[in-house]
């Protein structure tokens, strides 16, 4: 229970203290409130790309990745590879070159 006695008079002397450290107080809030704010942005971010990554594909469109990736941003096919996909019966090439599955 001396520890808690303790805890408690080592709170009060710190928070009785604080206007005589009122600049450092200060920034430290500031800062933390800095680091708080550049964590939060980030997730929101990270968020919302994957939210995109998710939400922009098309049933009528196929993704191909090449050997060994696991993601559709780490992975790269030259076009005169993709063109090669193009002979089967469930592909076809658009104008631009993109290539897609043939509607049902």
């Amino acid at each position: 229970m001396r520890w808690l006695n303790q805890t408690a008079a080592l709170t009060f002397i710190a928070l009785r203290t604080i206007p005589q450290r009122l600049g450092t107080s200060l920034v430290i809030v500031i800062g933390i409130a800095g680091v708080v704010g550049v964590l939060v942005s980030v997730l929101a971010m990270s968020e919302g790309f994957r939210h995109t990554l998710a939400s922009t594909g098309r049933h009528d469109r196929v993704i191909m990745l090449r050997a060994g990736s696991d993601a559709e941003l780490s992975s790269s096919l030259e076009l005169t590879r993709s063109r090669l996909w193009c002979p089967y019966p469930e592909s076809r090439a658009t104008p631009g070159g993109i290539l897609s599955r043939r509607p049902s």
